[in-house]
């Protein structure tokens, strides 16, 4: 990753001369912070973009809390902290990625970004803590909820601009549909064309059987034994077809993007998840029940057929999305016109430093609280130590006291 950053950065600094200057710079947080040389280049605020969930070494930039026992790491592969394993796993998972990022990634980062910026880059600790703004790809109406500093500004929606007229074989396809479609895409990373043949046939026999049609992503010219009621195609423009009235379903791999589009839509999803925070964003759906997730390793035709008649006949899953969805839209402004209003907000306020919460400047421990707790123990293990010696000095003077009325 590192040496990509490398790459794309050579460039940038070819073309991004001195004769520029900035106001403020926005860059991803995610996996990396080499773009913060620029902030130091340009002498310029920071705001940071997250376009997933708060990865656990963002989290104290802003003094966001990250507390194991409710809040899940984001790419985790368990679908909740019942039991006490998985919050084990769970602590685990976050101490694992916030120190080994925190400990080793950020050395060999710092040492790219002396190589590119020159010798006077500070290390990118300090200019991490200038940050000023962390606008996120999440929203409660999706998303678990947890507490936020403000700093953090929620922004989910923020790629969704207005609905265009879909090529006109799919609309054609979609408004024939008496039923309803069903859109089946897992996005441009997974290609379904790859999937077994095991797999595909699963999903075509249901599909043969509905009264709805099903348009699916498909990556080649041909499907082997495609039912009827099947349109395959190579490309969508998946924004603007979940926007359309007649999709009652869509089976996707709960890419984020993916799923805030259903949200925003109001479309239950069937979700399969790979990797990344794909299992999140469909188990908490599927527990706020607009979804049903199935595994994909363990696909078979009553699974599949059990999982899409489920969505498409029980009502209440519509009209869990819908509820959702309003909850989702529910806000005083848009995404774009949230993230213009704090990007401004922080121009205008010169950094907005007054946003800033005193717990990003305080060592682990004391946020913790870890000193304070370890002199309450002390002073209730001190506390008992005296009450066990004077128990046993009371309790052998009375002994000795026996003892003496006896001989005499």
């Amino acid at each position: 990753m590192a040496e990509i950053d490398e790459l794309v950065l050579e460039l940038m600094l070819q073309k991004l001369n001195d004769k520029y200057e900035f106001d403020l710079m926005m860059t991803e947080i995610f996996n990396t912070d080499l773009f913060l040389g620029f902030a130091h280049k340009f002498q310029t605020q920071i705001i940071l973009l997250s376009s997933s969930s708060i990865e656990p070494w963002g989290t104290y930039r802003f003094g966001v809390p990250e507390n194991p026992s409710f809040i899940q790491y984001a790419n985790s592969y368990q679908k909740n902290l019942v039991s006490f394993l998985d919050r084990l796993r769970n602590v685990y998972d976050i101490l694992y990625f916030k120190l080994y990022y925190e400990q080793i990634h950020i050395k060999t980062l710092n040492q790219v970004a002396k190589k590119l910026f020159g010798e006077d880059m500070p290390p990118l600790e300090e200019l991490i803590e200038q940050s000023r703004l962390l606008l996120v790809n999440t929203h409660s109406s999706f998303k678990p909820v947890r507490p936020l500093s403000p700093q953090v500004i929620e922004v989910a929606g923020l790629h969704l601009k207005a609905l265009k007229p879909v090529p006109k074989d799919i609309e054609d396809f979609i408004n024939a549909s008496e039923h309803g479609v069903v859109l089946f895409s897992f996005g441009s990373i997974v290609q379904s064309s790859t999937m077994s043949e095991s797999t595909r046939r699963a999903f075509c026999d249901v599909f043969s059987q509905l009264p709805q049609r099903v348009l699916w992503k498909w990556e080649e010219d041909e499907m082997p034994e495609k039912p009827e009621n099947v349109k395959i195609v190579k490309w969508l423009p998946q924004r603007d077809v979940l926007g359309h009235p007649n999709i009652k379903l869509f089976i996707s791999h709960g890419g984020l993007l993916g799923t805030i589009e259903a949200v925003h839509n109001a479309v239950p999803i069937l979700g399969i998840p790979f990797f990344g925070d794909q299992m999140q964003n469909i188990a908490y759906l599927a527990q706020i029940g607009v979804a049903i997730q199935l595994d994909f390793v363990n696909i078979t035709k009553e699974s599949v057929s059990y999982a899409v008649k489920t969505l498409l006949n029980d009502k209440s899953f519509k009209e869990r999305a819908v509820k959702v969805s309003e909850i989702y839209h529910d806000r005083p402004q848009s995404p774009l016109d949230t993230a213009v209003y704090w990007t401004e907000y922080v121009i205008r306020h010169k950094g907005a430093h007054h946003l800033r919460t005193a717990a990003v400047d305080l060592p682990w421990y004391q946020y913790l609280l870890l000193d304070v707790i370890f002199v309450l123990l002390l002073c209730c293990i001190t506390v008992v130590v005296i009450i066990f010696y004077v128990v046993k000095l009371i309790y052998k003077t009375l002994c000795e006291t026996k003892q003496k009325q006896k001989i005499h």
